[in-house]
């Protein structure tokens, strides 16, 4: 039988929005002291003013909640996946030039909320690839993340290898070399 037909028939009471809101404010509106266990007279504890400590239950929780909107952001002919913090956006079309367009857009309405909601884009981790099977000359797209050109990439890691025309041939030969170091580890 389902989990939720036991709960359906048990009767089990959901939580609102409002009562995982509540919960959520009074949580972390209990600002915390962090001491330092130093004899040095000259360290101070520490008052949390905003947030929750890095690396609490209740950091994970809200980070997941809030991060989740971030897929609505997109346009209609844009799509998006998200892993955790790893963000991935693709259009696709036969004219490089749509492509370019409707990702730039894409890429304006996610800069613009994460700026609004206090999530900051690395330049340095954002990439772009262009996946394509035809032969011949291919213009690689022009894309930019706040002023500054995305660097086109001819593979990536992104749940798995990927190369631009889409072989995995990359990831196969990850796996084949790390399959052979662990059989002469052992």
């Amino acid at each position: 039988m389902p989990a939720s037909s036991i709960a359906w028939k048990k009767k089990v009471p959901y939580l609102s929005f409002r009562v995982v809101s509540d919960t959520i404010e009074a949580l972390t509106s209990l600002r915390p002291v962090f001491s330092k266990f130093v004899s040095d007279p000259l360290c101070r504890d520490f008052y949390q003013r905003e947030g929750v400590p890095q690396g609490s239950v209740l950091s994970v929780v809200l980070f997941i909640l809030k991060i989740n909107d971030i897929v609505r952001q997109l346009p209609p002919t844009a799509k998006g996946t998200l892993f955790v913090d790893v963000f991935q956006i693709s259009c696709a079309s036969v004219n490089m030039s749509t492509v370019e367009r409707q990702l730039q857009i894409a890429i304006r309405k996610i800069s613009d909320w994460t700026n609004n909601n206090g999530f900051v884009i690395s330049n340095q981790k954002t990439f772009c690839m262009h996946f394509f099977r035809k032969r011949g000359l291919h213009p690689d797209p022009e894309i930019t993340l706040n002023g500054v050109a995305l660097p086109v990439r001819t593979e990536a890691k992104f749940l798995g290898i990927f190369d631009r025309k889409l072989t995995f041939l990359p990831h196969i030969q990850h796996l084949r070399q790390k399959c052979k170091g662990r059989r002469h580890a052992s």
